[in-house]
């Protein structure tokens, strides 16, 4: 296969990697007991995809938000889940 006149050989050369997402009350005790940046290494760094709940992807679409927002370490989010 070319793509944008190189080949590309699919079955080898390209990888999704996927993030399986705890339930949203797990996250937020990672997040408060490890920190924004570790939070973010562990899960958002090498992520292409998450898998898990509504609540579990708001809550990494609300923390990847701020985190983009701000240069302060944080703990928490202030964002009230419905």
């Amino acid at each position: 296969m070319y793509f944008h006149g190189t080949y590309v050989n699919l079955k080898y050369n390209m990888s999704f990697n996927r993030k399986y997402l705890q339930e949203r009350e797990v996250l937020e005790g990672i997040l408060l007991s490890e920190g924004s940046e570790r939070f973010y290494f562990l899960y958002v760094k090498k992520a292409d995809m998450y898998i898990g709940s509504d609540e579990a992807i708001e809550f990494m679409d609300i923390f990847i938000d701020k985190f983009n927002t701000t240069d302060d370490e944080f703990y928490g989010l202030e964002h009230v889940f419905i």
